[in-house]
């Protein structure tokens, strides 16, 4: 079965296991773009978007960790798969590159087979997300259209959202009756690290914008996050 051609950028300094990594993944019919130093990624990626970044650590100008907070600081990339490499242990710097807005991190040395099937899987993940963000989500007499950016309440067009507002909205709305919590909007949603009341001051807005009943279905769970309840 013939997989769907997309761009991975992997960037390795280990001329090795760059090589095996190339070589695997395009065996997988994939295309592959190599770089060995985060200046020369940092140049490519100004001008090019891979459907997916492998980033080792360690590199030997600066930190694979670095790439990623620019890959999802860039909204041309903020949506693309990460997967970083790393021969370090330690839950400390699992947590630091986590907190970047990686999809996954895996220790070296790897089975090269499972890094292939993490690629495929990711790769899955994203094209069903992709599908499901171009579907309207609903919750009771709330609808999101995420498509064409309309939001109806009662049948009333609710206007004047801002994108930020907006994408809060369809968020809760699709995750219904769900808590998010505080940080996973924004890991989720604007691909960043939490920012002190930044996700309170986006529900207030949207809560005065939207129609007293429908504002009332934005709940706030305390020590928890948030949800849109239709009950």
């Amino acid at each position: 079965m013939s997989v769907e051609r997309k761009s991975i950028l992997v960037v390795e300094d280990d001329k090795d296991t760059l090589l095996i990594i190339k070589e695997m993944l395009e065996a997988e019919g994939y295309a592959v773009i190599c770089q060995m130093r985060e200046a020369d990624t940092a140049a490519y990626l100004k001008d090019n978007v891979p459907d997916m970044a492998i980033l080792d650590v360690g590199l030997p100008d600066g930190s694979g960790l670095d790439l990623a907070k620019k890959i999802r600081s860039r909204p041309a990339t903020a949506h693309i798969p990460i997967i970083v490499l790393t021969g370090l242990g330690g839950l400390d710097l699992k947590k630091d590159a986590f907190s970047t807005g990686i999809d996954q991190y895996l220790m070296k040395p790897m089975d090269i087979e499972e890094l292939v099937l993490w690629v495929k899987a990711l790769f899955r993940r994203e094209e069903l997300s992709r599908r499901f963000r171009h579907s309207p989500c609903r919750a009771g007499e709330m609808q999101v259209d995420k498509e064409s950016f309309l939001v109806t309440y009662k049948g009333r067009t609710i206007k004047g959202l801002t994108s930020r507002e907006f994408q809060l909205l369809a968020y809760l709305v699709e995750n219904s009756p769900e808590v998010i919590s505080r940080e996973r909007i924004m890991k989720d949603i604007w691909h960043t690290v939490a920012v002190e009341n930044l996700v309170d001051t986006h529900i207030h807005n949207l809560r005065s914008k939207l129609p007293e009943s429908a504002a009332r279905r934005i709940e706030s769970v305390y020590g928890r996050g948030f949800r849109y309840f239709n009950g």
